[in-house]
């Protein structure tokens, strides 16, 4: 595993790290890097894997992407990113602990914000009255981008991050690191918004605000406290507003 890790620090191989549900494995998919406009692009082999590969290839969709189903979307000229996979393997939350890192990040200059926290509130005022006060939705996610820069960024600043990551994250869907020998992508995603098996496609959609702490750790403890959680009226209302927006 050492050398596994020695060869993708070295920037030279387009990878993706993946763990799925705080699992005690994680998956290390590796292969080369395609860009492209159309999700039909997305390279697509038929037949028998080889050397137990089970995936065809993984990307980065842009949201924009919406726009091959008719809807309007702004847009900067995104592209598709995806790794067309040719080998996969995995390896051990433990092997990735003691085989990687925790470097000291520091940034070039503090957080940027896209708006202050003044004309943010305003944006959130204005939907509430002109989108929602209209009925033109019941749930809107208003992004706020953060911008900085980490002094001498590499690939072992993003082993840091999705380290830590591993390390301190839990409840979450995935956790993940993609790099295809251009841009990094780090993250942890709470929730698997879209399921298609069989013909059958399911919706995953989050709903809530149930806090986690030190004492979530505890099993009994975290049994209790989402029984409360999921028995509140405030909640189960949210969530009968999320599923008649999937529908």
């Amino acid at each position: 595993m050492d050398d596994l890790l020695s060869r993708l620090r070295t920037g030279d191989q387009a990878f993706c790290l993946i763990q799925p549900q705080d699992s005690d494995e994680l998956l290390v998919l590796t292969g080369n890097p395609f860009r492209c406009r159309s999700l039909a692009e997305i390279p697509r082999r038929q037949g028998a894997t080889e050397g137990g590969r089970i995936y065809d290839t993984i990307s980065i969709v842009p949201f924009c992407q919406i726009r091959e189903k008719g809807y309007a979307a702004w847009g900067e000229g995104e592209q598709i990113l995806g790794i067309d996979i040719t080998a996969q393997q995995e390896i051990t939350k433990d092997a990735l602990l003691a085989g990687t890192t925790a470097r000291p990040l520091v940034m070039e200059s503090g957080i940027s914000y896209a708006e202050t926290a003044g004309e943010y509130a305003e944006i959130i005022k204005k939907v509430v009255r002109d989108e929602i006060g209209n009925g033109e939705g019941a749930n809107f996610v208003i992004p706020r981008t953060a911008t900085g820069r980490i002094a001498g960024f590499s690939i072992d600043s993003a082993l840091t991050i999705f380290r830590s990551l591993v390390a301190n994250d839990y409840g979450t869907y995935w956790k993940f690191l993609f790099y295809d020998r251009d841009r990094v992508f780090v993250g942890s995603t709470p929730e698997r918004h879209l399921t298609v098996a069989g013909g059958r496609v399911r919706m995953n959609p989050i709903s809530g605000t149930f806090r986690k702490d030190t004492t979530s750790a505890n099993r009994t403890r975290l049994k209790k406290d989402l029984l409360a959680f999921i028995n509140d009226r405030k909640e189960i209302n949210e969530l009968f507003m999320v599923v008649d927006e999937e529908l």
